[in-house]
Order: structure tokens, then sequence, then C-alpha cells
């Protein structure tokens, strides 16, 4: 759920930042960041939570 927590945030930051500098809405570029922080916050809490090391 905190994966999730933190794409919605980051979509919705970029979101708001791209309106803000842009002047316009820019949903890919804010999916594709969100989506990015997303997989790169998935990736460390696999390395983080293994129990094997």
């Amino acid at each position: 759920m905190k994966l999730l927590t933190i794409l919605f945030v980051t979509f919705v930051l970029a979101l708001a930042g791209t309106r803000i500098f842009e002047g316009d809405w820019n949903f890919l570029f804010s999916g594709n960041l969100g989506m990015a922080v997303f997989i790169i916050f998935t990736g460390f809490s696999h390395l983080n939570f293994r129990k094997e090391w």
C-alpha cells in the first residue's frame, strides 16, 4: 500500500509541477515519472527485505 501511495503522490506532485512551470498539464511526463519512482522503490524494497542476506 505504501508503494501505491508513493506512485499517486509522485504523479500528483509532478502534475502540479508541470502545471506551474510549463503552464499546461503534462500527464505523460507525470505518469512516466510516477512509474519510474514506483519501480525504483519496489526494487529497493525487494533488496532491503530479503531474508537470505
